[in-house]
């Protein structure tokens, strides 16, 4: 029996990057985002965000949630 995968999200500015798997899904809140199935994400809106990944076993598992703001830049 296999553990399932408990996926751990990097983050660097606006990018998430999800640990290795063999497919992702990303989501805001509760809500998958429509195409980000990439191991990278560019957040373009501040809030709440995870991933979940299934590995070569076909076990599927969810990240913990991270929080990005989004900085608004200042007009000179």
């Amino acid at each position: 029996m296999n553990n399932l995968p408990v996926p751990v999200i990097t983050q660097s500015g606006n990018d998430l990057t999800a640990s290795a798997a063999v497919s992702y899904q990303w989501y805001s809140g509760d809500t998958a985002l429509t195409g980000a199935t990439s191991q990278t994400y560019t957040a373009t809106v501040s809030g709440l965000y995870s991933v979940m990944v299934t590995d070569a076993n076909g076990c599927s598992g969810s990240s913990d949630t991270v929080v990005v703001t989004i900085a608004a830049l200042a007009e000179f």
